[in-house]
């Protein structure tokens, strides 16, 4: 049984990317076999940039993808159970999945969702 210390959060996060993908969501759920493309957007650290009249730019020494942040198996288990009967009827219509986490723009941390029916 998994167990989730930060269930208010995560049922915060949920609610608010089901309102979000019901958005672009077809006007049925899918039932075929369904791609789905997750994108995890992080701040970077202010670690991450320089000072002085240089605190809005980036460090060269900073690196180009962030290498923590939120576990990518947990954030694809929620998004695919939050898209289940808004986007696809039914997780088992996923027959690929990619997660990514990249860096953000500052403040614009996010999740984007892509779903495509295949064949």
């Amino acid at each position: 049984m998994v167990v989730d210390d930060n269930r208010p959060a995560l049922r915060l996060w949920q609610s608010e990317l089901r309102l979000s993908m019901m958005v672009e969501a077809p006007t049925a759920p899918v039932d075929a076999p369904v791609a789905v493309w997750i994108t995890v957007f992080h701040d970077r650290p202010r670690s991450h940039f320089g000072t002085g009249r240089n605190q809005d730019r980036v460090r060269d020494s900073a690196p180009l993808l962030p290498a923590s942040g939120r576990d990518l198996d947990k954030v694809a288990r929620a998004v695919l159970d939050v898209g289940t009967g808004v986007w696809w009827s039914d997780d088992r219509r996923v027959i690929e999945l990619r997660v990514t986490r990249v860096f953000a723009a500052q403040g614009c941390e996010r999740t984007e969702v892509r779903g495509e029916e295949q064949g």
